[in-house]
């Protein structure tokens, strides 16, 4: 309530828990109509499977990902984040 007061419609997401707070943020941004920016780089988990399952499985199949950090290269599932209002970058 207090971001949309101040009218703020987009947020950053990057964190050291990729598998607690970035997805618990993720998550409850997309229900609530946020536009997010992911950065894949400033992003990571104690668990580095996990991680990277999140970010290359559980992202794309919920429509909030795909090649996380590749944005507009083509591929259907930066589609879907365009579509969704959700892009991620990366220091490529």
């Amino acid at each position: 309530m207090i971001l949309r007061s101040s009218e703020i419609d987009t947020l950053i997401l990057f964190g050291i828990a990729t598998s607690g707070v970035v997805l618990s943020t993720l998550l409850d941004s997309c229900d609530r109509d946020y536009r997010l920016l992911i950065v894949k780089d400033c992003c990571a988990d104690l668990d580095n499977t996990l991680h990277s399952c999140l970010i290359e499985k559980l992202f794309p199949a919920r429509g909030l990902g795909g090649d996380l950090g590749r944005g507009d290269r083509g591929t259907s599932s930066s589609r879907r984040l365009t579509e969704r209002g959700v892009r991620s970058i990366d220091g490529d």
